[in-house]
């Protein structure tokens, strides 16, 4: 019975994966889709001049130009294809991890993770962000099973993907280790690592090398994607994503984790001291979150926040309730602290709010995070989905776009 239900299940996934790309394959294209897709045809066609406007390093879009090569089709259906199969791989990856894991709500973590309304609406749109979730989950996966030699070479590849996975290259090889040796930081266990985990060295080496090149970490459209600046507006909206995505889990756990914040010492500091950081460090000063606020969703609401003092009062309500619910999970789950701070870290280096930087961060507190009751996660299952049915049918109504 258990493997005719995990058939099922199966078959259910690639079902709904089937009919979103087939509802998305003949749509124009969107966005950063058309950069994407020029800079992908320019490869196909033996031109290897990398697009200005294109932030990123061009390693999805080298590999994409030799399928269109392979099949002699410039089709937006067939690449949108590849971006559905490249979904299906970092569902694969995190379902496997999670079995690694053990952990007892399963099936419900990998169903939240595969209908995550920031991140299945891009299983069929020309981006590179679902490659370099696939490669990071699978770089996991394997480190996860002690693999490290090879995690680590896939960690590296995500890099031509997004070139600020740098960061998981250090922090995905260094939570399988902890988490191997029970958290025992040690001179022994350090020394261990370095040599079992060598070809971290490698990647950074690969990094610098980059950087000293290109004069900088983005490739193109540099003035607007500066290097090595803390901003702490992904930070924040990260929070408020966390708590209006996961809704129910977090409602659910709410009581607890107030229980939990005021047997906490000197809480009223801390408060105080986070909603000081909140009003004075929160901002929205990118030129591209402050236009087309009838297309962004992400631009409308933070338009809306900073017009309105107490909008921006109310706002800070969910993120409280997600930076709670993260601290008390974090006490819970002791991995999920370097989850936590590295993608603190991760969202920090970039000035440009932008739910798409999230996808790693979210797969990664899906992995280990603690379990909810069963019904808040099955109520958090269905929320996820229905929220990605609205942001699938207001996108392909080109009504507006994350």
């Amino acid at each position: 019975m258990k493997t005719i239900n995990q058939n099922f299940n199966r078959i259910l996934l690639l079902g709904l994966v089937f009919i979103g790309w087939y509802y998305f394959k003949s749509d124009p294209l969107r966005v950063d889709e058309n950069t994407n897709f020029s800079q992908i045809i320019t490869y196909s066609s033996g031109k290897l001049v990398h697009d200005p406007f294109l932030t990123s390093v061009s390693g999805y879009h080298y590999l994409m130009s030799w399928i269109v090569r392979a099949f002699h089709s410039e089709s937006t259906a067939l690449l949108r294809g590849m971006s559905a199969l490249l979904g299906l791989g970092s569902i694969a990856a995190l379902h496997y991890s999670n079995r690694l894991l053990n952990q007892h709500q399963h099936f419900e973590r990998v169903v939240q993770f595969a209908v995550f309304p920031t991140i299945f609406p891009f299983f069929f749109l020309i981006y590179n962000d679902i490659a370099s979730l696939c490669f990071v989950l699978a770089g996991m996966y394997f480190c996860l099973r002690q693999r490290y030699s090879l995690g680590i070479s896939i960690l590296i590849l995500s890099m031509g993907m997004r070139q600020n996975n740098v960061l998981w290259l250090l922090a995905i090889p260094a939570l399988c280790w902890l988490m191997q040796t029970d958290f025992v930081f040690n001179k022994q266990n350090i020394l261990a690592f370095m040599r079992r985990c060598w070809l971290i060295g490698v990647g950074l080496i690969g990094f610098a090398i980059f950087v000293v090149l290109n004069h900088g970490v983005a490739m193109g459209d540099r003035s607007m994607h500066p290097p090595f600046a803390l901003n702490s507006g992904n930070a924040f909206f990260f929070l408020f994503c966390y708590c209006v995505i996961l809704l129910p889990l977090v409602l659910s756990r709410t009581k607890e984790n107030i229980r939990f914040a005021m047997a906490q010492r000197h809480i009223g500091l801390m408060v105080a001291l986070f909603f000081a950081l909140y009003l004075f460090a929160f901002s929205n000063t990118h030129p591209y979150n402050n236009l087309s606020e009838d297309l962004f969703i992400r631009n409308w609401i933070l338009m809306k926040v900073f017009a309105s003092f107490w909008l921006k009062m109310l706002f800070f309500i969910p993120i409280a309730l997600a930076a709670l619910d993260l601290a008390r999970s974090m006490q819970q789950r002791p991995p999920l602290r370097i989850v936590v701070l590295a993608s603190l870290l991760f969202l920090m280096l970039s000035w440009l709010i932008e739910p798409r930087y999230y996808m790693i961060s979210f797969a990664l507190i899906m992995l280990f995070r603690p379990d909810g009751s069963p019904n808040a996660e099955k109520m958090t299952s269905m929320y996820c989905a229905l929220l990605s049915i609205l942001v699938i049918y207001v996108t392909h109504q080109n009504m507006l776009f994350l």
